[in-house]
């Protein structure tokens, strides 16, 4: 995991470094001249002025909207406590409890169906393996299912926003890039605050650590998809650059 976050910082610091030498060539320095070329390359700063703002923006959104989620679980815990805290002040020296003996339907079948089931079957914690020796940790149960689902569509949708697809591939690798490590490094915080046993969110929302590693796992593959895929699209570019300094045809890159 050190590795993989390594990778990550090093392509994003490449990266800034790649910009900001771009930035000082396109700087005004000693000639005031307004030529097409110096014109153009203003637009180019100023564009990539605009997705670093974005960057930054979908960046913080995002952890607030994961905190969000977090904060709706506690007030959910909240309630619970509260009721069964009311339930037992009003059981005491109460010898008919018929209001608390009805059983809430809709409830227990949102619980049975969704909440507590398991993703396949009747059996939970589920080992997920690909081999006898790779063990990829436990199936999660429908609920996390669906909260891991729009986990990952979140960070499809953030890192495919606002991209100008109709540009030219030159274009649109360097903004993907810098969108795909700016996601990948939120996604640190989740990953890092999750994989302590001693996590206080697991006091504070009442969720087991096994819940708390399934997720942290699963951040963390998302992660690691994300620091690949940044890579990629610093590495595409500057092989395309430096094609005559290989001897073996790169036409899959283009």
């Amino acid at each position: 995991m050190q590795q993989i976050i390594l990778a990550v910082l090093c392509g994003i610091a490449k990266a800034h470094e790649s910009r900001s030498l771009s930035g000082r060539d396109y700087a005004p320095g000693g000639s005031a001249s307004s030529s097409p070329a110096s014109a153009a390359a203003a637009v180019a700063a100023s564009e990539d002025v605009k997705f670093e703002e974005l960057n930054s923006h979908l960046d913080r959104d995002y952890l607030i909207a994961l905190a969000a989620f977090v904060f709706a679980v506690f007030i959910y815990r909240v309630i619970l406590y509260i009721a069964q805290y009311t339930r037992t002040l009003a059981s005491i020296g109460n010898g008919r409890q018929h209001y608390f003996a009805v059983p809430n339907f809709e409830w227990a079948v949102f619980k049975k169906t969704l909440l507590y089931a398991p993703l396949f079957r009747t059996r939970h914690h589920r080992e997920c393996r690909l081999s006898a020796a790779i063990q990829l940790g436990f199936l999660p149960t429908r609920f996390q299912t669906l909260v891991l689902l729009g986990i990952l569509g979140t960070n499809i949708a953030l890192c495919v926003y606002a991209i100008p697809w109709s540009s030219p591939g030159a274009e649109i690798l360097p903004i993907l890039r810098n969108r795909i490590g700016t996601i990948a490094v939120a996604n640190l915080i989740p990953i890092m605050l999750l994989s302590s046993p001693k996590n206080p969110l697991i006091r504070l929302l009442n969720v087991s650590f096994e819940s708390m590693n399934t997720m942290h796992r699963n951040f963390a593959r998302m992660a690691v998809v994300e620091a690949v895929a940044h890579c990629l699209c610093w590495l595409i570019p500057e092989v395309r650059n430096r094609k005559s300094d290989f001897s073996v045809p790169l036409r899959f890159i283009g």
